[in-house]
């Protein structure tokens, strides 16, 4: 089935430099890659008018969010050279022989596979959803009960393939947490597989121009307040909590489900500080940010970011206050969150300092939930997310 879509290459959906990176050369190879019937600029450069698949639609802004965040990596690190040769642009899209040249050759990735290939006897790849940080992530179907799956591979050395695997032996099929499948080698790489169902939180809230309705931005909070618990009693921090680790699909009983999807930096609780890049994405406390060991308060923490993105606030986005680096704009928002809020939101700027206050005592799982059912006078945050009963509009999921 083919669709229609405008795509938006600017704030609040992606960097505004995305715009510099996007060329008629590199629009056209897209085009051509990913067999599109129709990909070009509109509106002067600020959206992409698509016709093609949903897979392709979804592997193309996979790869454009991964591409912003190249670019926001770029900035962060103070260097202002985007040439498109300067930006891993086969890596991020998936293509085999990297159809631009790029000096990022040491960010070394798995072989990439083509779809139809039938992995550990069992399960196949049916296409790549996106290549980043070192890995390559596919979608596909385990062949022997037809569910659906994802696939990340690694290079045998990556020490996130044993994050995965201690993640999975104490949390594997919890609320919220899929269920762990398998962890074998092939290709001369290491795979983890695990069921995967719905659609990125990410898509979403593109679909959504970034907003959702209060309440159900509370209901989300809930359910993700919730999944973290249990899994900080299991001894485990997320580390990764932002739109593209959270998923929504609708369950068996028709009530929307919530659940996280990426696990390759979770951790015990109270490890030393890690130098992953990611460490400084706009998900990330202050605490973090500066290199602070990462603790439960910080998941919670990001939580609080994604809500907040929820009602288009997005206070470190790329292109907020683009003379300060990331930490600088956290800062700022650390010493007065209210800056940025709206009247309806401003329960989440108290909610965000109680949980840094809690760093000189513990975190009070009880109090945070206590703010939710606060939020609004009356309103049960344990209520059903709503969303458009439309099997044609997934992105649309959640009103």
């Amino acid at each position: 089935m083919l669709i229609e879509v405008a795509i938006p290459v600017h704030f609040p959906h992606f960097n505004d430099r995305l715009r510099d990176v996007l060329d008629r050369k590199i629009i056209d190879h897209l085009k051509r890659s990913l067999d599109l019937k129709k990909l070009e600029e509109s509106n002067a450069g600020s959206f992409l008018s698509f016709e093609g698949t949903i897979e392709a639609y979804e592997k193309l802004i996979e790869g454009l969010t991964e591409l912003s965040a190249a670019v926001f990596d770029r900035e962060i690190e103070g260097n202002e050279d985007l040439e498109g040769n300067d930006i891993p642009m086969g890596r991020i899209f998936g293509n085999s022989d990297g159809f631009l040249t790029h000096k990022d050759r040491h960010f070394l990735l798995p072989s990439y596979i083509p779809n139809g290939t039938i992995l550990n006897e069992r399960f196949v790849i049916e296409r790549q959803l996106g290549a980043w940080y070192g890995e390559r992530c596919y979608h596909g179907r385990d062949s022997q009960n037809n569910k659906q799956i994802v696939l990340k591979a690694f290079l045998p050395a990556d020490p996130r393939i044993q994050a995965y695997v201690d993640f999975f032996k104490e949390c594997s099929g919890m609320q919220g947490i899929p269920t762990f499948l398998a962890h074998f080698s092939s290709y001369e790489s290491e795979f983890i597989a695990h069921e995967y169902n719905g659609v990125l939180l990410r898509g979403i809230l593109n679909a959504r121009m970034f907003h959702i309705s209060l309440e159900n931005t509370i209901r989300l909070g809930y359910r993700l307040f919730k999944i973290l618990h249990a899994i900080h009693l299991k001894g485990y921090v997320h580390k990764n909590i932002q739109p593209l680790s959270i998923t929504c699909d609708v369950g068996p009983d028709g009530e929307l489900v919530v659940n996280l999807t990426y696990f390759g930096h979770a951790a015990l609780i109270d490890e030393p500080p890690s130098n992953n890049k990611i460490i400084l994405g706009p998900y990330q406390s202050l605490h973090v940010s500066r290199g602070g060991a990462y603790s439960r308060i910080d998941d919670y923490i990001s939580v609080v970011l994604v809500m907040l993105s929820c009602q288009t606030i997005n206070p470190f986005d790329f292109n907020i206050n683009r003379d300060l680096t990331h930490v600088q704009k956290n800062d700022n928002f650390h010493a007065n969150p209210y800056a940025v809020l709206t009247p309806q939101t401003m329960w989440l700027g108290d909610l965000y300092l109680q949980l840094e206050e809690m760093r000189a005592d513990r975190l009070s799982h009880l109090q945070v939930m206590a703010a939710l059912r606060r939020a609004v006078p009356g309103f049960d945050p344990q209520t059903a997310i709503t969303y458009p009963n439309d099997v044609e509009s997934v992105y649309h999921l959640i009103d």
